[in-house]
Order: structure tokens, then C-alpha cells, then sequence
């Protein structure tokens, strides 16, 4: 159980839930990292004027992040030689260490992200899923190289899986629990060590991430945790990057900061798992159950106010039923959760408007949720001009576009044009059918007859084009944490 030192009056672990409006210092070789001067000092705007700040962290320099990189290779030494039963047992505390702190996370969460208890819930179920696949991970083949055959009588070559090194992992805020932990506990089973770069938009949970690390005993170092100003950023990714110490690194995030930083770890010659934006679209065939398509989709495009990267942007509908389909879609419109929509920042509230004002001058109808909003009401897109950008530019907002195909042919073109390839539906009541079609399909991951927003522990989960390239989740984080060595025996 988790200790009741300095619990709050919910059960929750003190030590382990920064409070609102506290300050949020670095962890660095087990210590809290907060320096005197105040110039990278950074204050988190929550979007409620009314609330005051939800945080003020300390943010790093390059002096801090050469310190966390040296930390975290000394650290490598020995947690590289742990054996994974003891591993494995820091990782069940992990666990715990969540079960036992439910409420406080999801309350935590609320206030920074703005989400509902839906998501809530999914940042606990699946970021438990995502610790525990790791640590089943640890043993599995994926880990445990093998025997080849050889030309040479009576030697033996071994192949071995080894663990990189230090790893630089780097989150963002809109799954901030599940892709915080993913950022790192593949690369932890496999035996890496981990430098973690939390978001500034999310530095509560994040940081609450790094203290579980540390309350359920990993050495200090294992795990190094980082924030910084938002103009830092160039600076401390390329300081990490151009370490000899730090031997790869992944990145969840937008495509534009993706390929930025693909470009700059290629200098160094460094690899990179990158989990990219989606431009992710619902097929709805004319055999589909156009209720549950209709519902399905527009609760995918809406989940966490449409700020997930698997969100359905697009729904291609045949156009023997589009009609009856497009009456079927608008009846969500004005249902009460979709009155009350609010994005993370004002700067992320403009750009949404600026999309809704771009696709009305360029012809589009536009049908917003009617009654009092907060900040943005969901809204139903309907004949995008063929040219627009919007048909591949990620929405990542309350925004769902509606546009009729006339074949399966038509739909993969549509979805090829798009240049992502994350997520995508598939509604038909003939599975082969639908299973036919996806795999012509150019995307990380497709749904059929369900949402685009699932994912699992276990699962491979990444994207193609430009939604990146490398896979998170059980096994397949083992495979991309760890390289192959070819040992070879001779008698």
C-alpha cells in the first residue's frame, strides 16, 4: 500500500500528487532540482482566469540536462545488469502506486488538460495496461534473442538483444498519464535508463510520473525527469540529442515538430520513434449499420474535445446512403456533451476558429452545437472543397468534416491523399469485406466497425508517412528498445 505519510484526507499520497498551483522542480538523481535564479522559471495558464495558475515549474538549461544525461549512464551501469525479476517488481509497484491514488490522479488531470471523467478513466485503465505489458514484455522472445545456424561446423551463433542505453523520451500533454508512462517503461524493461521530457502543459501528471518512479524504488538516475519553457525547447532537445550518452530517442507529438526533430537526431546520427498527428478517417460503406456508424464516429471525433492524435477527423460515407447517414450524424450536435467543449489553451481555441472561418469562405457548411459554450462548440463540416489543406490537416480540435465516396476505391484514394496514415474506421456489416479493404489501407492501425481511438498495452501502436515511423506497446517497445549483438561461439 502506499504510504500514509503526508496523505490527503481523499487517501491520496502527498508525496507522490503535486497540488495545484505548486511548484514543480526537476527530479535529477533521485533529487528535486530547483535553482535560485528564476529566469527559466515557467507559469502554466490553465484557461481559467477565475482558478489562478495550475503550476509553475523549474525549467532546464543545458547545465541541467548534461547532468541528467551523465546521471542516467552512470545509472545505466548497474540497472543494465538488473535481473528482470527485480525489475519486474518495480513495475508491479508502479501499478500500485496508481490503483492506490485513482481519485487524486484524475482530479490532478482535470485541472491541467480539462477533460471529462470518460478520459479519466481511460488515462487509468490503459496506463496500468501499458506498465503491465512492459513488464510482461521483460521475458518474452522479443527479449530474448536466439540461434542461428552457421556454415561453420560445430559454432554456435548467438544473437542477443541489448539495451541501448539512455533514452530520451518525450511526452505531451493530451494522454499526459498513459503517453508520459509510455515515453519510457519500454525502454526501462528492456534496461535502458530514460531521460523523460514532460510537457509544460501537463506538468503536474508528469511529474507525478517521475516521483512513482522514484517512491517504488527505481535507483536514482534509472529515470531523470526534465521540463522546459516552450522557447527552450531547440535548445534542450539538441543538448540531449547530441550527447554521445543519449543513444536514441521517441516523440509523440505533431508532425511539423516531428520532422524537426527527426532532422536534427539525424545529424548526430541518432534514431528516433516518432508517434506522429493523424489525419484519421471513418469509411461508412453502404451496408453499415448507419446508426452505430453515425454514433461511433462522431464519439471518436469528439473524445477529449478531438484533441487525441487517433481522433476521427473525416467520415467518407457512400453516397447511396449519405443522406440518411448526414441526418443521423447531426442528431449528436446537440446533445448536452457536445455544448461544452473546451480546448487546452486560447492559442489552440484561435487556430480551431481560424480552421471553422477557413473552410466557410472556401464554400463549406458549417453546423455548430447550439446553446451556451465555454470556448468552442463541436461542429459538423460538410462539403470541404476538393483542394482545400484541410482534407489533410490534422483538425486536433471539436471538428468533424462529412464528405460522400463512391467506391471503395474512391475511399482509399481519399485516405492515401490525406499524407497520414495512424488510424482508420471501417463500417460494413460484411467483415471480409471490411478486412479486404483495410488492408489496402496505408495507416498504423484500422477499426472495423468501431471507433478510431483504441489502443492497448499489448498492442503495436504507430503510424505511417507522416504520422511517423517506429511502434510503442508490449513487445514491440522491447524490439524498438533494444539492439541486436551477434555473439559467435567456435569450439
Amino acid at each position: 500500500m502506499a504510504s500514509n505519510n503526508g496523505a490527503h484526507s481523499n487517501g491520496a499520497d502527498a508525496t507522490l500528487i503535486p497540488p495545484k498551483g505548486a511548484f514543480i522542480p526537476l527530479l535529477i538523481n533521485g533529487a528535486d532540482v530547483k535553482h535560485s535564479d528564476t529566469s527559466r522559471h515557467w507559469t502554466l495558464d490553465n484557461g481559467d482566469e477565475n482558478a489562478g495558475p495550475s503550476a509553475t515549474f523549474q525549467g532546464a538549461d543545458a547545465a541541467t540536462v548534461l547532468k541528467a544525461v551523465e546521471g542516467s549512464q552512470k545509472a545505466f551501469e548497474t540497472w543494465s545488469q538488473t535481473r528482470v525479476g527485480e525489475r519486474r517488481t518495480l513495475f508491479q509497484k508502479l501499478v500500485e502506486g496508481i490503483r492506490n491514488n485513482r481519485e487524486a490522479i484524475g482530479q490532478m488531470i482535470k485541472e491541467e488538460i480539462h477533460c471529462d471523467d470518460y478520459w479519466i478513466t481511460i488515462q487509468l485503465v490503459v496506463g496500468v495496461s501499458v506498465i503491465e505489458e512492459a513488464a510482461a514484455a521483460m521475458s518474452s522472445e522479443a527479449a530474448a534473442g536466439q540461434i542461428l545456424h552457421s556454415m561453420v561446423p560445430g559454432a554456435y551463433p548467438l544473437v542477443i538483444q541489448e539495451p541501448y542505453g539512455v533514452i530520451l523520451g518525450m511526452a505531451p500533454w493530451n494522454a499526459p498519464l498513459i503517453l508520459g508512462l509510455r515515453s519510457i517503461v519500454g525502454a526501462l524493461a528492456a534496461g535502458n535508463t530514460v531521460i523523460f521530457r514532460g510537457s509544460e502543459l501537463s506538468p503536474r501528471t508528469h511529474r507525478f510520473i517521475a516521483n512513482l518512479i522514484r517512491w517504488s524504488g527505481f535507483p536514482p538516475g534509472v529515470c531523470n525527469f526534465l521540463l522546459h519553457r516552450p522557447e527552450d525547447a531547440v535548445e534542450v532537445f539538441e543538448t540531449c540529442i547530441s550527447h554521445p550518452f543519449i543513444k536514441k530517442a521517441n516523440f509523440t507529438g505533431s508532425t511539423a515538430v516531428g520532422r524537426s526533430i527527426a532532422v536534427t537526431a539525424a545529424k548526430y546520427l541518432k534514431p528516433v520513434l516518432l508517434e506522429l498527428g493523424g489525419k484519421n478517417i471513418s469509411i461508412v460503406l453502404e451496408d453499415a449499420d448507419i446508426e452505430k456508424a453515425a454514433e461511433e464516429s462522431w464519439n471518436h471525433a469528439m473524445m477529449n474535445n478531438g484533441q487525441v492524435c487517433m481522433a476521427t477527423d473525416s467520415i467518407l460515407v457512400h453516397e447511396a446512403i449519405m443522406k440518411d447517414f448526414t441526418a443521423a450524424i447531426r442528431k449528436h450536435l446537440d446533445r448536452p456533451s457536445s455544448l461544452t467543449y473546451r480546448v487546452i489553451t486560447d492559442k489552440a481555441r484561435q487556430r480551431i476558429i481560424q480552421t471553422l472561418e477557413e473552410v466557410a469562405a472556401a464554400g463549406a457548411k458549417v453546423t455548430t452545437a447550439t446553446g451556451e459554450h465555454p470556448a468552442i462548440p463541436a461542429a459538423l463540416i460538410e462539403d470541404v472543397p476538393a483542394d482545400s489543406k484541410h482534407h489533410r490537416t490534422e483538425f486536433f480540435g471539436p471538428l468533424l468534416a462529412v464528405q460522400p465516396i463512391s467506391s471503395e476505391d474512391d475511399a482509399v484514394r481519399l485516405v492515401h491523399a490525406t499524407d497520414h496514415g495512424l488510424s482508420c474506421s471501417i463500417f460494413s456489416k460484411d467483415t471480409l469485406r471490411a478486412v479486404n479493404l483495410g488492408r489496402r489501407l496505408d495507416v498504423g492501425a484500422v477499426h472495423i466497425n468501431a471507433g478510431s481511438v483504441h489502443d492497448e498495452g499489448n498492442f503495436p501502436h504507430g503510424g505511417t508517412t507522416n504520422s511517423g515511423y517506429g511502434r510503442f506497446g508490449g513487445t514491440w517497445a522491447v524490439r524498438e528498445f533494444t539492439k541486436p549483438k551477434m555473439m559467435m561461439i567456435y569450439q
